[in-house]
């Protein structure tokens, strides 16, 4: 499965990702802040990208750019409660990338993530869904 960069200042909402993700088999590190997402990234790369939209100081926009400069092709889904700002964003971001209403539905965040990490080239085991 892949390893998936949970960036959330949410603490609830990104431990709830990251358990969702983890039954599904993926590798997932986790980031309170942008800062902190950019230097785990620096550290270990991720396959793919689930990042909330709005948080102080640095935001998701910020975090898709400093992305978008080190790895053209990642996979990032914004999960937001802002879809209109975020999809602002992915209008002009290069695919894949993919915004989802908070609370995201688990099966369509499994659908988006996988059509995302194929788009992109990754190649997975078994995507099977899991019931919400």
């Amino acid at each position: 499965m892949a390893h998936v960069l949970v960036v959330d200042d949410e603490v609830l909402c990104a431990l709830g990702v990251k358990s969702h993700l983890e039954s599904l088999g993926h590798r997932v590190t986790i980031a309170f802040t942008v800062m902190d997402a950019i230097r785990s990234f620096d550290m270990d790369p991720a396959d793919a990208v689930v990042t909330d939209f709005r948080m102080p100081r640095m935001d998701g926009k910020d975090l898709v750019r400093y992305l978008r400069d080190r790895s053209r092709d990642l996979p990032i889904l914004i999960l937001t409660g802002y879809a209109p700002d975020a999809e602002a964003v992915c209008r002009s971001s290069d695919p894949p990338i993919a915004v989802l209403d908070k609370p995201a539905v688990p099966q369509v965040l499994n659908e988006t993530l996988a059509s995302l990490l194929a788009r992109s080239g990754k190649v997975l085991a078994d995507q099977t869904s899991i019931s919400a």
